[in-house]
């Protein structure tokens, strides 16, 4: 206690809300998703889908697309998804399956899998990053999304349009923070 150096505790809830925990590690991760959680990350994505916020997927369509999914983790537990599949010779991202649970909304905790989503685009040199929503476009504008003509956009990504799902297609570029090295 007598160190000189400051000491920054975290003070959360624990998920179950029955207590407090005091931590100088984090309980919160964001990581790529490992095979034996394809069970728990179906589960979370399947939740979204029947009040149409995420178009279906089927499992052996989310175990195909691995590797472009990751988790954010509280103490361990799966509860908020994304994934970042890239197009073309990686010059353009499309961001899905973005999904935090119910009870875990309201935190910031989009906001981190977003950061780390981001990332991922800007490590495979993309030059836009696209998301498609049906009802979180103004949450997306505030990452620095903006509405664009499907006219302008890269035939890859308009694959994945579901004109009977009503979505909006947004599009930004990589930032100069999250750009890779020249």
């Amino acid at each position: 206690l007598h160190d000189a150096r400051p000491i920054f505790l975290t003070e959360l809830l624990t998920p179950t809300g029955s207590g407090i925990l005091i931590s100088q590690l984090p309980t919160a991760e964001v990581a790529p998703v490992s095979p034996d959680e394809v069970s728990e990350l179906v589960a979370l994505v399947s939740r979204f889908e029947p009040e149409g916020n995420l178009a279906p997927r089927s499992r052996e369509l989310i175990e195909a697309a691995i590797g472009d999914f990751r988790v954010l983790k509280v103490d361990g537990r799966i509860v908020a998804c994304g994934a970042v599949r890239t197009f073309g010779e990686k010059r353009h991202c499309l961001i899905e399956s973005i999904a935090v649970q119910h009870d875990f909304q309201g935190q910031g905790l989009g906001a981190d899998l977003m950061q780390e989503l981001h990332r991922v685009a800007a490590d495979q040199r993309a030059a836009a990053v696209y998301v498609l929503t049906t009802g979180a476009e103004e949450w997306f504008k505030g990452f620095g999304y903006q509405v664009v003509d499907p006219a302008h956009t890269p035939k890859e990504i308009l694959a994945a349009l579901r004109p009977e799902r009503n979505s909006v297609l947004l599009r930004r570029g990589v930032t100069p923070e999250e750009r890779w090295p020249d």
